[in-house]
C-alpha cells in the first residue's frame, strides 16, 4: 500500500495542523493530563492540545524526547485516539521508538541518530475524498528480535480488536502486505470459545518464538493461543490453544 506521508498534500495538511499547538489550545483534564514516560535513559513528555481549525479539527499531542535530561527530539501527533509509544530492541542491535503521528499508519524514531520515518497509507489519504478507505489503526506493538517480526494490535474503525503481523527487518521503511491473524483463527482452526467477531488481543512474543494471543472466552475466562509464524510473516504454521 503506497505511503502518503511524504506527499505534498499530506505535508500541507500537517503544516496547517501545527496552528493547534499554541498555549491557548492546551488541555488538561481527566485522561489528558501531561504524561511522562521512561524508556531506559530516555524520557518522553507529552502535552495535549485541542483546536477547531479551518477545514480540520485537531486533538493531538506535543511530544518532547529527553536523553539523560537533555531534549534531543520533538514531534506532534495530530490525532491521539488510542496512541501508544513502544521501545524495541532490534536484531540489528539498534533501538527504535514505535508510535503514531496520526490516526492511520505508524512512525519509527531511530534512537541512534534521531531520524524519523512515517508511514501513512494512501488509501486513507486519497486526493479525492470519495475514494477514502478505512485502514488498520495501530494501538500497540510487540517485536521479536528472534524472528524479526512485528505484531501489531489495533482495529479497523469501530470494528473488533485484532492483530496483524509483518516483517520488520528494515524499521525505517514500509512493509506490505500485513497478515491478519483473524483470518488464520477464523478459517483454519475453528475451535470452541472463539467467534469470528470476537476481539483478538495481543499478549506478546514468547521465548520460544511463538506469538501469544487472547482470542475468546470459555466459562468467563479468556482463551490463549500461541501462533507459530513463518519467517516472512505471511503464514501461520501452527496454532496451539493454551
Amino acid at each position: 500500500m503506497a505511503n502518503a506521508a511524504y506527499t505534498e498534500s499530506y505535508l500541507a495538511f500537517r503544516q496547517r495542523c501545527l496552528a493547534a499547538f499554541t498555549p491557548e489550545n492546551r488541555v488538561e483534564r481527566a485522561g489528558l493530563r501531561p504524561v511522562e514516560q521512561q524508556f531506559e535513559e530516555f524520557t518522553l513528555r507529552t502535552v495535549f492540545y485541542e483546536a477547531m481549525l479551518p477545514n480540520c479539527a485537531v486533538h493531538g499531542s506535543d511530544c518532547r524526547l529527553f536523553k539523560n535530561g537533555r531534549e534531543v527530539f520533538s514531534w506532534q501527533s495530530v490525532n491521539n485516539d488510542g496512541d501508544f509509544y513502544r521501545l524495541i530492541h532490534h536484531q540489528n542491535s539498534r533501538r527504535y521508538l514505535v508510535f503514531r503521528q496520526d490516526l492511520y499508519g505508524y512512525s519509527v524514531l531511530s534512537l541512534a541518530d534521531f531520524s524519523l520515518f512515517q508511514y501513512f497509507p494512501k488509501e486513507s489519504w486519497p486526493e479525492n475524498s470519495e475514494k477514502f478507505h478505512e485502514t488498520f489503526i495501530w494501538t500497540d506493538v510487540s517485536y521479536s528480535a528472534e524472528t524479526g517480526l512485528l505484531a501489531v494490535a489495533g482495529c479497523f474503525w469501530a470494528a473488533p480488536m485484532e492483530v496483524v503481523c509483518l516483517p520488520f527487518d528494515e524499521p525505517m521503511a514500509e512493509h506490505w502486505p500485513w497478515m491478519m491473524l483473524r483470518d488464520a483463527l477464523s478459517d483454519d482452526v475453528p475451535f470452541a470459545g472463539f467467534e469470528p467477531d470476537d476481539d483478538i488481543l495481543l499478549v506478546g512474543w514468547q521465548p520460544n518464538g511463538s506469538l501469544r494471543l487472547s482470542v475468546g472466552t470459555v466459562d468467563g475466562k479468556r482463551l490463549l493461543v500461541d501462533c507459530r509464524i513463518s519467517e516472512d510473516g505471511r503464514r501461520v504454521l501452527a496454532l496451539t490453544v493454551i
